[in-house]
């Protein structure tokens, strides 16, 4: 018992040093890629970041999510006073990816189902976009609408344009 009480410490130790808390101002986008701020070496693992939230919602935000070479992968969970209230997951789909990025010459298109309460929405995350007009914008939500529904269950698509410094909405389908 003894052994087993020990080897339990250590899986726990382990297991809780896997994930790095980070700040906001720990993160930011650098030639499209998500890097530490204070080194801008590219994210890479899995991290968690908790906001108190004062006032009317008093309590904390925990968002958790993973990256791979500063790109988010897997998948991510955003949490309000232990309680789920979103949850989603990027999509590999390179095929589809490749098409978006040719046609919008993104560096990096980001795929994320997501679900809140039973509503699934994709998002297509665009960066650092060079064409955009709002003709290629229908096209990309009509390869994935055409690609992905077969296969993945959602009711809106978000297409958002990311740049090192935002994140804005261009489209929305419902």
């Amino acid at each position: 018992m003894k052994y087993f009480s020990s080897y339990l410490v250590l899986v726990t130790m382990i297991l809780s040093g896997c994930t790095e808390t980070l700040n906001s101002e720990d993160v930011k986008m650098k030639n499209g890629i998500y890097v530490y701020s204070r080194n801008e070496k590219p994210l890479d693992g899995k991290y968690r970041k908790v906001i108190p939230i004062g006032g009317t919602y008093d309590g904390d935000e925990e968002i958790t999510f993973e990256y791979n070479n500063g790109v988010p992968t897997e998948s991510w969970t955003y949490m309000f006073n232990g309680d789920l209230i979103h949850s989603g997951t990027y999509l590999i789909e390179n095929e589809l990816k490749s098409e978006i990025n040719n046609l919008t010459s993104s560096k990096r298109t980001d795929l994320c189902l997501w679900e809140e309460g039973g509503y699934y929405t994709l998002d297509i995350d665009l960066v650092l976009p060079d064409k955009v007009d709002s003709a290629a914008i229908e096209k990309v939500v009509d390869l994935a609408t055409e690609q992905l529904t077969d296969r993945h269950q959602f009711s809106d698509i978000d297409v958002y344009l990311v740049t090192d410094t935002d994140k804005k909405i261009y489209k929305r389908k419902k």
